[in-house]
């Protein structure tokens, strides 16, 4: 099973908040049957990881097909989604010394890793939005929250479209 951890009491903005350079930061880590991608408490640039997963995950399903390499932004840390039929084949991938060394790897319903996504991108919003944070990457992740919550709904139509063509006898090849 994978889950996506992200912990609201790390959820932080850098530095004074005066200038635009500062960053939206939390701890935002995998957690993959007991393990941790790529450690418990990781701590990364959650919104512009976001953004980068979210867009990187919409550009196979809306393909229907290929790979996509999702990084974090701090470290030597990656997995890759490769798409089959509604499945994602997602691989975790610890590069240190450049071995891409695979830590873990799983199969998942493509909606399922989508709603994980959307969970995220909904959690961080929240949060955003009680610490009246406001940043251009925000209004970023907007957009996507809302792509992502189409691209699901789409999905979900589509599939219980082919659910139904498959159980209707009229339908079923003779």
């Amino acid at each position: 099973m994978i889950e996506l951890i992200i912990a609201p009491s790390s959820f932080r903005l850098s530095g004074d908040g005066r200038n635009s350079s500062h960053q939206v930061f939390s701890e935002i880590y995998f957690q993959l049957d007991g393990k941790f991608f790529p450690e418990k408490s990781w701590d990364d640039f959650v919104v512009v990881i976001l953004n980068w997963w979210i867009g990187n995950i919409l550009s196979i399903v809306n393909q229907k097909d290929g790979e996509v390499r999702c990084d974090f932004m701090d470290g030597p840390f990656f997995f890759k989604v490769s798409m089959f039929g509604v499945y994602f084949s997602i691989c975790f991938v610890d590069n240190r010394s450049d071995n891409n060394k695979v830590v873990f790897q799983d199969k998942i319903h493509a909606l399922d890793f989508m709603r994980i996504l959307r969970k995220a991108a909904n959690l961080v919003l929240r949060l955003a939005a009680e610490i009246k944070i406001s940043h251009h990457d925000l209004t970023e992740l907007k957009k996507n929250h809302k792509r992502i919550q189409c691209a699901i709904n789409d999905y979900s139509t589509m599939a219980i479209q082919i659910n139904a063509q498959e159980n209707n006898p009229a339908t079923a090849k003779q």
